[in-house]
């Protein structure tokens, strides 16, 4: 037979100044955390029991903490000495006891157990009939009757001894007892699932008062400890499990911390070479060749982020090339380095799933309540968009607000919130006609409206052009890939790469760096986008405002990559590289310079032979009086040095544009 546990020793033992501090703050706050380690420590059987017999084992530790026998000269408000309606909750539960939702079955019931997942909905909060009164229509007694579930029971009898009916009741409001409570939905998460396996949802009850109030926000990763409940469907053989939360611990923090001491020791050295950018560039997908600065760009998003109220921490990519280019190979690398990671595809997402669907309330059961997408989901961690070119216009322009501010405002339902969206996002695409059209605008090539594309501080355009020196050196680095895999040594790195696992951790520790910028950091940042914003001959701007404000967020990205506090100059210079290299998606084809106009609405160039274009139907309209034909306009084109192909996508533009019409078979004329 076990022994009674003796918790009024655990708590005077372990616990004394904890429980002295609560009667301090006492009634503002009523619940003692207990660590289970600590009560394991003091007493292993009884840390045993609390897990197998949850309800009886907290119901002895309650008791022991309101009856706790506290000094009465250091607890002023407290005339009796004692906290009449204190809590206890356990937390940090052993890892034998946490179990991922989708393991939680018939075995668990009634147990304490640890679960992680991902708040995906939080239902309104709402009160529950605890000690209703009851009167009697007979004879007017109230009758006390404990709910003890969720269903609504009445007496059996009056309590009156010389009424002894069974009724008639009626409800007395203001002489019941109430307790608030509130539901959340916790989600799977998607580091801890297998590839392929569904996620899974679980209801979480909060009844503790102290809990409801610091319920983290929608999307936020957290620990539950609590005990396995199983509810009734109505009118059926079925049940479901539901957790009742004894203590909710948010992870704001996307920290590994199993990274041990030596391990940053490690990291710190390898932040002091001089290869490290190789390094970390040949670590990432590692089985595609060369990209270097499109693969540093990325981990620059990756440990980019922040708590800046000014401005936005975080760095977007968007990167749309030709197929076979190496796109998805990195998109996948990506999602497996970086823990908190969501993923959609264009074709399979709305934008309800990409920011907030309201949703009938199933948790509450009246109403309609906010469930969180994709980039909810994702808040501090990262958001992957493939085929972004494949959502509806408007569902990307709903993008516009999350990707600049880090939040989401839904005004629907009678819902009125804001939901934070605080992460990097990179998005891939390929180009409408399956390859790019060099005689065709950029912004027209991707499908993504100008002014979401401007919030992308980077864009990436990858082309597939037949080079035999580079097809080779990407042959053989294919097949040395295909050789290391068939002899088994697929985890094998080459030369000083990092393993996958070694270059997570990594990112991670760097992701805790609060790197600042110098007088003279700020001062190289403003020269070079000077040199961006000169205006040359014909008008043409190599960058907007919006994008000196990205060379700063690529600048802290890469001090932190070097694992350091301070931004050097050397990091503003491989800041400025990257720029640079993802400005190419810019150049005009036919100018040959860098035109931040091609992105973000018509080139300068173009914007000229469109002029041009016009000048020359006008002039051929007043010289014949009618509509000059087709052949005439390209012709006249031609002979002012406009290339056919650019004459005739300018004719096509016009004519899309509604300023020339096409009056009859090939002849057109200015609207």
């Amino acid at each position: 037979m076990s022994r009674v546990a003796d918790y009024p020793g655990f708590l005077k033992d372990r616990y004394f100044v904890n429980v002295l501090e609560l009667g301090r703050d006492y009634p503002d706050r009523k619940t003692l955390n207990i660590d289970f380690i600590d009560l394991y420590k003091f007493d292993n059987e009884s840390g045993n029991r609390l897990l197998d017999h949850p309800d009886k084992e907290l119901a002895a530790l309650r008791d022991a903490l309101r009856s706790f026998d506290l000094p009465d000269s250091d607890i002023e408000n407290l005339p009796d000495g004692q906290m009449q309606e204190a809590e206890v909750a356990i937390r940090h539960l052993p890892d034998s006891e946490k179990s991922p939702i989708y393991k939680i079955g018939q075995g668990r019931t009634n147990k304490l157990i640890s679960i992680e997942g991902r708040i995906t909905r939080i239902a309104p909060k709402y009160q529950k009939l605890t000690n209703p009164g009851f009167r009697c229509v007979r004879c007017g007694d109230v009758t006390f009757w404990p709910q003890t579930d969720e269903r609504y029971i009445e007496p059996f009898e009056c309590s009156n001894d010389s009424c002894g009916r069974k009724g008639p009741f009626t409800l007395v409001p203001d002489q019941s007892d109430y307790e608030d409570q509130q539901k959340i939905g916790l989600q799977d998460l998607n580091e801890s699932m297998k590839p392929g396996q569904p996620l899974r949802e679980i209801v979480v009850l909060i009844r503790s008062a102290e809990l409801i109030q610091n319920i983290p926000a929608m999307g936020a990763q957290c620990t539950v400890t609590g005990i396995v409940r199983l509810q009734q469907k109505p009118l059926t053989n079925i049940f479901h499990a539901y957790i009742e939360a004894i203590h909710i611990e948010p992870k704001e923090t996307e920290i590994d911390l199993s990274i041990s001491e030596a391990e940053k020791r490690e990291f710190r050295g390898l932040a002091a070479s001089c290869a490290l950018m190789q390094t970390l560039t040949d670590s990432t997908a590692p089985e595609i060749l060369g990209y270097a600065n499109i693969k540093a760009a990325l981990l620059c998003a990756i440990v980019s982020g922040g708590d800046n109220p000014q401005f936005r921490d975080y760095t977007h990519i968007i990167i749309c090339g030709d197929p076979s280019t190496g796109k998805s190979a990195l998109l996948k690398f990506i999602r497996a380095i970086v823990p908190r990671t969501q993923y959609s595809a264009g074709r399979g997402s709305s934008v309800a799933g990409l920011t907030v669907a309201i949703v009938k309330d199933e948790l509450s059961g009246s109403g309609f309540t906010a469930q969180a997408g994709a980039l909810v989901l994702a808040d501090r961690g990262l958001m992957v968009l493939d085929e972004v070119d494949k959502l509806e216009k408007e569902d990307i322009q709903a993008l516009n607000t999350a990707l600049e501010e880090g939040f989401i405002e839904i005004h629907k339902g009678g819902i009125n919130q804001s939901f934070n969206t605080r992460c990097p996002v990179i998005a891939l695409c390929n180009p409408k006609n399956i390859r790019f059209d060099p005689y065709e605008l950029l912004s027209k090539q991707i499908g993504v409206p100008a002014d979401t594309l401007s919030r992308f501080d980077l864009i990436f355009k990858i082309q597939d052009i037949p080079n035999p020196e580079n097809d080779k050196l990407i042959a053989e680095h294919q097949a040395k890939q295909w050789a290391r895999y068939e002899g088994g040594d697929q985890e094998q790195t080459e030369g000083g790469s990092l393993p996958r696992d070694k270059l997570s951790k990594y990112l991670q520790y760097a992701k805790t760096m609060v790197p600042q910028t110098t007088p003279e950091t700020r001062k190289a940042i403003i020269e070079y986008y000077l040199t961006l914003r000169k205006v040359d001959e014909t008008g043409t701007i190599s960058a907007a405002a919006r994008q000196n404000n990205g060379l700063y967020r690529l600048t802290k990205s890469m001090a932190r990559l070097r694992l350091s506090e301070t931004c050097s100059l050397e990091d503003v210079e491989k800041a400025i590289q990257i720029h640079q290299a993802s400005l190419e998606a810019l150049r005009d084809p036919k100018t040959g310079k860098i035109d931040v106009d091609i992105a973000f609405g018509l080139g300068k160039s173009q914007r000229v032979r469109l002029r041009q274009v016009m000048d020359i139907i006008r002039e051929l309209q007043g010289n014949n009086g009618g509509s000059p034909h087709f052949n005439d306009i390209i012709s006249k084109a031609e002979a002012m040095n406009i290339q056919r192909e650019y004459a005739t996508s300018d004719m096509q533009y016009l004519k899309h544009a509604g300023e020339v019409i096409e009056v009859s078979n090939g002849r057109y004329r200015v609207v």
